[in-house]
């Protein structure tokens, strides 16, 4: 009796092990099965197999963009190079007239945005056929120099004022020391010895600001002696 009830216990143990072997052969099968047919199908892909298919597609399709559009790099290169060398020349350009190398970036950053603004206000796009170039720069330069700025002292006024780079010349110098010429009777060689001490001069709007300016301070009893001195000594 002992040795049934034995051969039945390990019977069952026997059937236990063999269903057990069973049950994880045929996990293992299905698990197998699934795998096999994602990577197959590429639908429902791991995240690592998802990843790797994305970039090595991401790679394709540059390459056939490349193949399309051959001209497309060369051009962006081409465009860079002749950005790269309006800049240097404008660069080279302040340093021979007095503009310190070390401050050369900054007073093109401080006159690009000057620029942008003014041509914005103007009603300009800012587009290929507008841009702050070395064409812009020197006709500013040449028109302060027929002004009586004195060559030395205008890589100085530059410095210290870069936004007057970005002026117009014909809409805002010009008008500004007509202005000061014709109604305040201040000759273009002392405003200029002015401008030189005090560069933000060239700031003001002869239309706008500078003469309400005038026209307020005759309203309260100043006399033009007393306008001009206001001016010059505290704007």
């Amino acid at each position: 009796a002992a040795r049934g009830q034995h051969s039945g216990k390990g019977t069952r143990c026997e059937r236990k092990r063999r269903s057990a072997t069973d049950m994880f052969g045929q996990r293992a099968r299905a698990q197998a099965s699934a795998l096999t047919s994602i990577i197959g199908s590429g639908r429902n892909a791991s995240p690592s197999f998802a990843f790797r298919g994305n970039r090595a597609k991401r790679r394709a399709n540059k390459t056939i963009e490349a193949r399309i559009r051959p001209g497309r790099q060369a051009e962006q290169r081409r465009f860079r190079m002749e950005r790269e060398k309006e800049s240097i020349g404008i660069y080279e350009y302040l340093e021979t007239i007095g503009v310190a190398k070390s401050a050369a970036l900054r007073v093109m950053s401080q006159a690009t945005m000057q620029f942008e603004a003014e041509r914005t206000k103007m009603g300009m796009k800012l587009d290929g056929s507008v841009k702050f170039d070395e064409k812009e720069v020197r006709k500013v330069v040449e028109f302060l120099q027929s002004r009586d700025i004195r060559e030395q002292a205008l890589g100085e006024l530059i410095m210290n004022f870069p936004s007057v780079l970005a002026y117009d010349v014909e809409t805002r110098l010009e008008p500004l020391f007509m202005y000061v010429e014709k109604e305040l009777g201040i000759t273009g060689t002392e405003f200029a010895k002015e401008v030189q001490r005090r560069p933000s001069l060239l700031g003001l709007r002869a239309d706008e600001n500078l003469a309400k300016m005038v026209g307020y301070l005759e309203s309260t009893g100043s006399t033009r002696e007393e306008v001009v001195e206001y001016l010059i000594k505290t704007l």
